[in-house]
């Protein structure tokens, strides 16, 4: 099962496995830029006194932009000779932060909504959830090698 998860990542060597590692601490430091400008758009909404989801829309659309070019650019590199479609993998990326953005939406909801808890905290929470699914689906679909 190791060597099929290996395979499946690239992982062959030490040298594949130091790589890999380095490519999840970038995706995490583009990760903490997107939070910190998510977050700060909601909180800034909120307190100019817009509805919570709404901030917490406009704060994720902000950050999507800032994902696409920090991962094209930092993350996820062409390697020599590969050619990447701009628009495709834009596309992607937009169709993966929507899809984990519905997702924390409905989290935000049940959490504020349902349960009470603090909406400023409860979209921190909800990164847990949110992070390993976003690498795994840019890594494997929107930037994609080949």
């Amino acid at each position: 099962m190791i060597t099929r998860l290996c395979d499946k990542f690239g992982i062959h060597s030490k040298q594949d496995f130091l790589g890999f590692v380095w490519q999840v601490v970038k995706f995490g430091i583009v990760g903490c830029s997107n939070t910190v400008i998510s977050l700060v758009v909601y909180w800034v909404l909120c307190y100019l006194g817009m509805h919570y989801i709404v901030s917490f829309a406009i704060g994720e659309v902000v950050s999507i932009l800032n994902a696409y070019i920090w991962s094209s650019l930092f993350v996820f590199r062409q390697k020599e000779g590969q050619r990447r479609n701009h628009g495709k993998a834009m596309v992607r990326v937009f169709v993966i932060y929507l899809s984990t953005f519905l997702l924390a939406e409905l989290l935000l909801y049940v959490q504020v909504d349902c349960l009470s808890w603090n909406e400023k905290l409860a979209p921190v929470l909800n990164l847990l959830c949110t992070i390993p699914i976003n690498f795994l689906l840019n890594k494997f679909w929107a930037f994609e090698e080949g």
